[in-house]
């Protein structure tokens, strides 16, 4: 059962993902703190986090498992058998809500991480692009180049 949906959501993290989530990254890009940098190793870890939880909470959400004992399917009067509108909402809310939300969070990590090598924090709104996004946010990961501190700073 799990074999049958790498795919789909792997598919999923890298295409429609990415778009739905420029809603919420234009905000959390919009609204950082001047001072908000982050370094190679820090953003690394964060957006590691931030992926897997997103990738975590989409299989649990589609194996079902996160809609706390809501059944799926309920028996109508009639006795035909019909999707709980309840379970429904828990699906799209665990499957596709939250890792919209923590795509978004990933790309707001990138902008403080542009941000400390020196550039326009906006240029992370490049990683809402389908394919070309998820792409560009584990590149920045491997980018060695950091952001050159004055003496004065120090």
């Amino acid at each position: 059962m799990i074999e049958n949906m790498v795919f789909p959501i792997f598919i999923f993290l890298i295409v429609p993902i990415p778009p739905v989530s420029l809603l919420f990254s234009f905000f959390f890009v919009l609204f950082i703190k001047y001072n908000s940098k982050l370094w190679r190793s820090e953003y690394q870890n964060k957006l590691a986090i931030c992926l897997a939880l997103a990738i975590l909470t989409m299989l649990v959400g589609r194996l079902g498992w996160l809609t706390f004992g809501v059944p799926p399917y309920i028996e109508a009067i009639s006795g035909e058998v019909q999707q709980n509108p309840s379970a429904q909402i828990i699906y799209q809310l665990t499957a596709q809500f939250i890792p919209t939300v923590l795509y978004a969070t990933g790309v707001s990590l990138a902008a403080k991480r542009i941000k400390g090598m020196g550039y326009n924090r906006f240029l992370s709104l490049f990683g809402c692009l389908p394919v070309i996004g998820p792409v560009l946010l584990i590149w920045l990961a491997f980018t060695i180049r950091e952001r050159e501190v004055n003496a004065d700073e120090n």
